[in-house]
C-alpha cells in the first residue's frame, strides 16, 4: 500500500521547485522503513529512527550514482555530474528536515528523552560530511604533483 502511496506521489508529481521524484521517494522510503521497524515503540522513534537510516542509504546510493556518471562520462559531462550532486542534496536535506519535525514532535509529544538524538545526530553528520567530502573534495597530493 505504501509503495502505491509513493508511486501516485511520483506519478502526479509533488511538484517541489522540480524535485518531486526525489522528494516523493526519500518520504516514500521513510513511510516504510517506519512501518516496518518495531512496532513497541513510539510513532515519533521509529519515524526519527527511519528518517537517519534512509539518509545514510540515500547518501551511499548517492554517492554510487556518482561515481557510475564519472565513469559513463569520463567525469567530463558537467550538466550529468551537477544533476546527480543535486539529487543528492536535495533527498538528504528532505530527510533533514523530516528530522528536524521529529525532534519538534518528540517535544510535543513528550519523547525526547526517550530518543538518543546525540547518536542520531552524529550519524547524520556522518552522512552530511561524508556527501560533501565526496562531491566537493578537496585537491590531493597527486593534482599538485601533476
Amino acid at each position: 500500500m505504501l509503495l502505491t502511496v509513493t508511486y501516485i506521489f511520483v506519478e502526479l508529481g509533488v511538484s517541489l521547485l522540480g524535485w518531486e521524484t526525489e522528494v516523493a521517494l526519500i518520504l516514500g522510503l521513510i513511510a516504510i522503513v517506519s512501518f516496518v521497524s518495531a512496532s513497541a515503540d513510539m510513532w515519533v522513534k521509529r519515524v526519527a529512527h527511519s528518517t537517519m537510516f534512509v539518509v545514510l542509504i540515500v547518501a551511499f546510493l548517492g554517492i554510487i550514482d556518482l561515481a557510475v556518471i564519472g565513469a559513463n562520462t569520463g567525469y567530463a559531462d558537467e550538466s550529468a555530474y551537477v544533476g546527480g550532486m543535486s539529487k543528492i542534496y536535495i533527498s538528504i536535506s528532505t530527510g533533514l528536515v523530516i528530522y528536524l519535525l521529529c525532534i519538534i514532535w518528540s517535544i510535543a509529544a513528550g519523547a525526547f528523552d526517550d530518543i538518543d538524538f546525540g547518536k542520531l545526530n552524529w550519524h547524520l553528520i556522518e552522512a552530511f560530511s561524508l556527501v560533501v567530502l565526496i562531491t566537493v573534495s578537496p585537491p590531493s597530493i597527486y593534482h599538485f604533483m601533476s
